[in-house]
């Protein structure tokens, strides 16, 4: 099941559709245990009844309204200790993909797994890597886009929001699954022929509330404080009166 719009060697060619699944996430590693999938193996579905997203968190949403997808990567040429380059690749595939759609100064990404339209969600991102030695083996990319929903406000999600809510008009899931597939891939083949820096240089141009002073929850503490940048392993680089301080992701909270 493809897209005309695919344009890809490996993203979404095996493509697995399934009407109602547990989570897209699952069912791909379910699949890992028993086949030999290809890399770039994507899973879809229509119904996701127990949707996660990063440290956790449930994905809410409703039946057909919206894409979920998991793509099988294996970047073997990845040490562990540089995985969040990975989240580096997705994020900005994604943002590529929908800056077609959504206007590009409005949309960014928040450090370090979800895109941010304003300051509401519109995309989420859960990335499950297996690691052998000092190596990754694969990685399982979950992703979750808002595509087609009115409004979360009676499930209690009222910093979410949707392509419909911005549009004005129902979007086509499968176009948004192809260009995710092909903006995805191109940003991992730039990571597998060495282009940190650029990847590092992009991101960084994107990175939601980057250079700007806001008001977090660091380390339990509330502070004052602006993103200056990401240290090698990923972590979160913030500048405040206190002076400088790297937070990984359970370290710190945004606060509106």
């Amino acid at each position: 099941m493809n897209s005309l719009l695919l344009d890809t060697l490996f993203c979404g060619r095996n493509r697995i559709h399934m009407t109602k699944v547990d989570s897209t996430n699952t069912e791909l590693k379910r699949r890992l245990i028993d086949e030999a999938l290809p890399e770039g193996t994507t899973v879809t579905c229509d119904e996701q009844e127990q949707g996660r997203g990063y440290s956790g968190h449930v994905w809410h949403s409703e039946p057909g309204l919206n894409v979920m997808m998991s793509i099988l990567l294996k970047p073997t040429f990845l040490q562990a200790r540089f995985q969040f380059y990975l989240n580096q690749v997705v994020t900005l595939g994604l943002y590529g993909a929908l800056s077609q759609y959504l206007n590009g100064d409005k949309l960014r990404i928040k450090w370090p797994n979800d895109l941010m339209y304003k300051d509401k969600k519109i995309c989420g991102i859960l990335i499950e890597n297996n690691v052998q030695g000092n190596y990754i083996q694969n990685s399982i990319v979950g992703v979750g886009i808002n595509i087609n929903e009115r409004g979360w406000k009676k499930k209690g999600l009222p910093y979410a929001i949707s392509m419909r809510q911005i549009l004005k008009h129902e979007i086509n899931a499968e176009e948004i699954i192809s260009r995710a597939c092909t903006y995805i891939e191109a940003q991992y083949l730039m990571l597998k022929s060495g282009k940190m820096e650029q990847l590092q240089e992009a991101y960084m141009n994107h990175l939601y509330r980057v250079e700007e002073k806001h008001h977090y929850l660091i380390q339990g503490n509330k502070r004052k404080a602006k993103i200056v940048g990401l240290n090698p392993e990923g972590k979160l680089v913030l500048e405040s009166k206190q002076g400088f301080v790297v937070c990984d992701f359970k370290e710190i909270a945004y606060m509106l």
